[in-house]
């Protein structure tokens, strides 16, 4: 009886290892696909300022949305 208990307690610990090494494998997927996002995100941002400054996006915005890109990138 106290083998079974024992042979059980280390499948437990095992199946929490793994699980553990599990998450973090994910974790660390989720952190590199974020921070692509976030350069890919910030690369964007920059270039429609740029288009925006050079007045090359006059057809394709709103003027609200050419306020905000303003005040944006007077701010940088």
């Amino acid at each position: 009886m106290q083998e079974i208990i024992k042979e059980f307690e280390r499948n437990l610990q095992d199946m929490g290892s793994t699980f553990i090494e599990n998450v973090q494998g994910y974790l660390s997927q989720c952190r590199d696909l974020e921070n692509n996002h976030h350069e890919r995100m910030l690369e964007i941002a920059i270039s429609t300022l740029e288009k925006v400054v050079k007045n090359e996006l006059d057809d394709q915005i709103s003027d609200d949305l050419r306020n905000v890109s303003d005040t944006v990138y007077t701010s940088l």
